[in-house]
């Protein structure tokens, strides 16, 4: 974790981390690997199909949502107070 003072930043950032594994167990990509004998060698297909996910589209609608730091007021009832 990072060296605060700021005990909100430790769990947004276990928050965050969090996050992230969840995203990996629920949404991991599960295209089969494709192996190749080649003699004796066993060669890993590099060329197989993935569907990705258009990340600028995502980054676009999470920019309009998104919530600062600086402009966070403060915790009330585990809540966050906005500045106006």
């Amino acid at each position: 974790m990072a060296d605060t003072q700021d005990p909100s930043q430790e769990d947004h950032i276990a928050h965050c981390i969090n996050h992230i594994r969840q995203a990996l167990q629920c949404h991991s990509d599960l295209t089969p690997m494709e192996w190749r004998l080649e003699g004796s060698n066993v060669i890993l297909n590099t060329d197989t199909r993935h569907t990705c996910r258009d990340w600028d589209k995502i980054h676009a609608w999470e920019s309009l949502r998104q919530t600062r730091f600086k402009d966070i007021e403060a915790w009330k009832n585990g809540s966050l107070v906005l500045v106006d």
